[in-house]
């Protein structure tokens, strides 16, 4: 039994490696053919009008079927993007209008659905912590209305008493004096008489005494002077006559002596001037003071016998009026502050809004349709504006191509030729609408591709879903340039690259690509005329 395995195990591997030789023989000269007779064109290539075509005239690059070489030639590159798609129903993405996490999902693929039907509704956890700090705020906002009302209210009786108290005293201004105020009135002006006299009394001595020292300073500050002007002629005299001796330091020190002196009454003389001027000064404000007083008194008496002033009674008027206007402005401040009731506003705005958008945190159907694709998971996260349901509306057909890697990427808007395998020969124009995307579909864990999606009118073409389309796009034309065919180069890496073969041998050459057409690729740099390439599959770089 054992070596019937064995047997039977090395039938298999001989039997695998006999397909591989033959696969490869195969494939060689495949290239070889293909490089030296062209393909006869599809019967939608030979029934499309086409702008313009290639030039006959040029050879088709050298091939050496052996070595699968190609020879780098100068020529037309008339570049074209060629797609296939196929027919489907237009399909419309619905979306939540707010980012959040899948609380239910009601209905499943495949299931027929009617527009406004409920398909998901998300968690509104986080919508419930708005709505709780909203009401928050408005409870903030109002009890700070409700107290600044009650401060305004207390201003307000503060105010009426302002009032009260300027009215009496307006009553106390029209009421003529009483006799016991005119009397108290002349005993107050006898009192500052009798102040200021004594006032003057007191003043006057002290500024005397002041005077007196001063005086008696100019004497001593005189006596100085003469003496320190004798003891200067003594010492200048007997320094003169005399050398060093008992008579000149006697006379030196009686000079020192007078100059002290001297200083002495100056500083003596300096004091009492400054004394004499401060008792003058005090003497100069108490009098003026006394005399005030006296003023004040007697204009106080001639008040009361004169009866009522009406400068005070208007006086008096006036400020009854400023306490009335008091009141008034305390009572303006019982309004609410316009801050504070914008921000309760607010508030109560956003409650309303909150509360709404937690009633339509819910995904309808846009469209009557087949559900064909859901990408969310209950408890899932999902963005907003993010189709995460997908609807086919069977009234309406569209064009979805093959998912593309093409480094040209085309622009919505951009019109197509569109030709149907079921209608060889007929084209029409379609225009693109959506972009590639590459998506994971989160309910089934498939990665969903799709190429770009084209709407366009059938007119009288009668097609059925999943009909086959080829759709192409002129990508431009380039005149005298050089090209190779795609099968000379290869593109495995992100840097596209060639096998150059010369005398030195097969080396790695990276190229710079322009225009591509399905027979011909634009060489932009990295090669010249006449250089021979080898196939990737035809030769290992070193």
């Amino acid at each position: 039994m054992v070596l019937e395995g064995q047997k039977v195990l090395v039938e298999e591997h001989m039997f695998r490696r006999a397909i591989i030789i033959f696969s490869f023989l195969l494939l060689t000269t495949a290239c070889s053919l293909e490089a030296r007779i062209p393909e006869p064109p599809s019967t939608i290539e030979a029934l499309q009008a086409p702008t313009e075509t290639q030039p006959t005239a040029e050879p088709a690059p050298t091939v050496d079927a052996e070595a699968a070489t190609f020879t780098v030639q100068r020529g037309t590159v008339a570049a074209e993007l060629v797609l296939n798609g196929r027919v489907r129903f237009v399909e419309v993405g619905a979306s939540f209008v707010k980012s959040g996490s899948i609380a239910t999902i009601l209905v499943e693929p495949g299931e027929e659905v009617t527009q406004g039907q409920l398909l998901a509704q998300l968690s509104g956890a986080d919508m419930e912590d708005q709505l709780l700090q909203a009401r928050a705020d408005y409870n903030q906002a109002n009890s700070a209305i409700q107290q600044a009302i009650a401060a305004a209210q207390v201003d307000v009786q503060r105010a009426q008493l302002g009032v009260e108290a300027a009215r009496l005293q307006l009553e106390d201004a029209k009421r003529p004096a009483r006799p016991h105020e005119i009397t108290n009135a002349r005993a107050l002006l006898q009192q500052a008489e009798s102040r200021l006299s004594t006032v003057r009394n007191t003043v006057s001595a002290t500024k005397n005494n002041a005077l007196e020292e001063m005086n008696t300073a100019v004497v001593f500050l005189e006596v100085a002077q003469h003496r320190y002007s004798d003891a200067v002629l003594v010492f200048e005299t007997i320094s003169a006559r005399t050398e060093v001796g008992p008579d000149l330091e006697e006379a030196r020190d009686e000079l020192r002596e007078a100059r002290e002196n001297l200083r002495n009454a100056e500083d003596r003389l300096a004091r009492a001037r400054i004394a004499y001027d401060t008792a003058l000064g005090n003497e100069v404000a108490a009098v003026q003071n006394a005399e005030a007083e006296v003023m004040d008194a007697q204009a106080q008496l001639e008040r009361l016998l004169a009866g009522p002033d009406p400068i005070a009674i208007a006086e008096a008027e006036r400020n009854v009026r400023l306490a009335e206007v008091g009141v008034q402005e305390a009572s303006l401040r019982l309004r609410p502050d316009p801050m504070l009731s914008r921000a309760a506003s607010l508030a109560q705005n956003q409650i309303r809004n909150l509360e709404r958008e937690l009633e339509s945190r819910q995904l309808f159907a846009p469209i009557a349709g087949t559900v064909t694709r859901i990408d969310l998971t209950r408890g899932g996260t999902v963005l907003a504006d993010a189709p995460v349901l997908i609807i086919a509306d069977a009234t309406k057909q569209e064009i979805v191509t093959d998912f593309t890697t093409h480094r040209t990427t085309l622009p919505i808007g951009q019109q197509v030729a569109l030709s149907f395998a079921r209608y060889p020969g007929q084209q029409i124009v379609g225009t693109i609408t959506g972009l590639p995307t590459r998506q994971r579909d989160t309910f089934d864990g498939q990665v969903a591709s799709q190429g770009y999606t084209i709407n366009f009118s059938a007119g009288d073409l009668d097609l059925d879903v999943g009909d086959r389309v080829q759709v192409r796009v002129d990508l431009g034309r380039a005149e005298g340039v050089l090209w190779l065919p795609p099968a000379a180069i290869d593109r495995s890496e992100a840097q596209a690259f060639v096998i150059l073969r010369d005398r030195a041998g097969e080396r790695r050459v990276d190229v710079v690509l322009g225009l591509e057409s399905p027979e011909r690729i634009e060489i932009l740099s990295g090669l010249a005329q006449g250089d021979l390439v080898v196939a990737p599959n035809a030769s290992v770089t070193p």
